[in-house]
């Protein structure tokens, strides 16, 4: 056992996202993205996420209110990150928090419109890696390992947008 760890999966979505639950993600953030445009640049004089940024306007509001067109697509995922799964096809890991963020866009070019979501686990526990796997299993379960208890355990594989983002020793 190695300890207990925190995963953060970064997802892009674009105008290139191919799933039903990206291609929503993608419509509703841009639409939103434009509604929030009009509200906070009155005059019209802004058009890209770039001269949003560089404006006096509250970027933190601003991605917030755009962040909102999304929460029910969140909901749906029912608290696991999607694109994770075990050998059985399952989602198998939880998210607790997640950050809803503008990468660009641009009010006369939707293909332009790209953000991210950064989903983050709480606390899983750490077993071991095989073959290149992280095999772990939900919250603190170190005791229950340290006694010979049987425990439901997942298998997932690491890469450049999902990664371990905070690490406690046993």
């Amino acid at each position: 056992m190695k300890g207990q760890v925190k995963l953060c999966y970064r997802k892009l979505v674009t105008s290139e996202s191919k799933s039903a639950w990206e291609k929503g993600v993608f419509e509703d953030s841009f639409r939103e993205f434009l509604i929030q445009s009009q509200q906070f640049d009155t005059d019209g004089s802004l058009r890209t996420f770039a001269q949003f940024e560089q404006s006096s306007i509250d970027m933190v509001k601003f991605n917030y209110l755009v962040s909102t067109s999304i929460v029910g697509y969140l909901r749906g995922l029912n608290g696991m990150m999607p694109d994770h799964y075990n050998v059985l096809d399952q989602a198998c890991v939880p998210f607790k928090n997640y950050q809803f963020e503008i990468v660009k866009s641009d009010l006369d070019d939707k293909s332009a419109h790209v953000i991210t979501i950064n989903f983050y686990s709480d606390w899983l526990t750490w077993i071991d890696n095989i073959n290149g796997q992280l095999l772990f299993t939900d919250g603190d379960k170190q005791l229950s390992i340290l006694r010979g208890e049987e425990i439901f355990t997942h298998m997932v594989s690491l890469g450049e947008n999902f990664q371990i983002c905070q690490f406690k020793s046993k």
